[in-house]
Formats: C-alpha cells, structure tokens, sequence
C-alpha cells in the first residue's frame, strides 16, 4: 500500500513538473511577463504583459471608442487580454499575422456579439482591434455565426 501510494504522489509530482515546463507565461511580444499593477485592466496586476503605459492607453482608446455600457465591459475584457501573461496564444501569435482582437471561446462569443454587434464604436485611429471599416460590428459581420466564425479559436492538426 505505501509501494502505491509513493508511486501515485511520484506520477503526480511529476505530471506537475511536465505542465509547468511545457505552459509559461507568454506576451503578445514573445518576452517574458512582468510584476507590476495595473490601474485600468486590473485583472492582470501583479504577472502582466502591459506597462503602465500600455494600460492607459488601453483605457484611453477603449473608453473613447465606446459608449455602450454593457459593451464597454466586454470590450475592457478583451483589450484587456493582451495583458494576460497566458494569453499570447488568443492572439495567434505563433502565427504571420497575429489578430489584435483574441479569439473568444463560442459561449463568450456569443455573449460579446449580443452585446457589442450595434454599439457605435468611434476608435482612434491605429487603436480599432477589429478588422473592420465601419463603426458596428453588425455592419461588417451581420450575424453572430460570421462574427464568431471569425475570432474562433485557431485549431492545430
């Protein structure tokens, strides 16, 4: 019994240290996560990929961009994951072109489209995430299904 159990702790410990050499924080810039606190994207203080810099800018384009509340919320969370120390890979990274917008899991982005599809966006310019010329998603991607097709998450072979 003592045999099994230091056998299983041993397969735990080590399936552990395989997830830890295998997953690390990763930027949108491919360097390394840093320790500082963030007074707009909030959710990354402590490990963030964004300066103080890059979090006011965030802040500045988002809030001047959008005026919808409920779509506000959504779009501070997601121009907000470029500061996951994670999150490199919702942005393509490892591919040519990397998206500046993530990719949204299919619940999320659904719940995204609902609430962003009509609201009038005004980016500054160089700042729109999306690849889109008009001031709504709804004009460009007139259905949810075309918006999501489009910010799914990369599948590997």
């Amino acid at each position: 019994l003592n045999k099994m159990r230091t056998l299983l702790l041993f397969l735990l410990s080590a399936s552990i240290l395989i997830a830890l050499v295998h997953s690390h924080p990763i930027c949108f810039d491919l360097a390394g996560a840093i320790s500082q606190s963030n007074a707009y994207c909030t959710d990354y203080n402590g490990l963030s990929c964004c300066t103080p810099s890059q979090d006011a800018d965030i802040k500045a384009a988002v809030q001047s961009a959008v005026k919808d509340a409920t779509c506000l919320s959504f779009i501070t969370k997601t121009s907000c994951a470029i500061c996951d120390p994670w999150g490199a890979h919702l942005f393509g990274v490892e591919d040519e072109n990397p998206s500046h917008f993530p990719q949204l899991c299919p619940d999320y982005c659904t719940s995204f489209y609902q609430a962003c599809a009509n609201a009038v966006m005004t980016w500054p310019q160089g700042k729109n995430p999306f690849d889109i010329q008009t001031s709504t998603i709804a004009a460009t991607y007139s259905t949810r299904a075309s918006f999501c097709e489009r910010y799914k998450p990369l599948t590997r072979a």
